[in-house]
C-alpha cells in the first residue's frame, strides 16, 4: 500500500511542477517589453555618448564608444534620440536595428559667460 500511495504522489508533485513551468513560460510571453538596439551618426561616424530615453519616462541609456546601444522598453513607447548640438529625434518603439542619423541643429546659442551665481550675455559685460 505504501508503493500505491507515494506513486500518486509522486504524480501529483509532477503535475503540479508541469503546470506550474507551464504558466511560468505563458507570463514571460505575454511580456510586454521588447529589446531595441542600433547605431547613432553624424556626418563624421559614430556618436558616442548619444541619450536614448523612453518618452515620459526615467529610463534610458547612451551609446557607446562605437555609437551602438541596446535598451529594454515597453511596446508601442516612443524613443527620444538627442545629443548637444544636434537635434532631436522621437521614434517607435520596434524589434529591428536602429540607423540613426542626427542632423547638426544651427540654433546655436549666443555667446555666454557663466558668472558665479548665474549668467549674462557677453555684449551685457563688455562694452566698446
Amino acid at each position: 500500500m505504501k508503493n500505491k500511495s507515494s506513486n500518486w504522489w509522486t504524480k501529483v508533485h509532477l503535475t503540479l511542477m508541469v503546470l506550474l513551468l507551464g504558466f511560468t513560460s505563458a507570463f514571460a510571453q505575454s511580456d510586454n517589453t521588447i529589446r531595441v538596439n542600433g547605431k547613432v551618426r553624424d556626418q563624421f561616424g559614430p556618436v558616442a555618448g548619444a541619450n536614448i530615453l523612453v518618452k515620459g519616462k526615467t529610463h534610458g541609456t547612451i551609446t557607446d564608444f562605437n555609437g551602438q546601444f541596446t535598451l529594454e522598453v515597453p511596446r508601442n513607447s516612443t524613443l527620444v534620440i538627442s545629443f548637444i548640438g544636434y537635434q532631436s529625434q522621437e521614434m517607435k518603439a520596434q524589434e529591428k536595428p536602429y540607423d540613426i542619423f542626427l542632423k547638426d541643429d544651427h540654433e546655436l546659442l549666443d555667446e555666454v559667460i557663466v558668472i558665479g551665481y548665474g549668467s549674462v550675455k557677453k555684449e551685457d559685460l563688455t562694452g566698446a
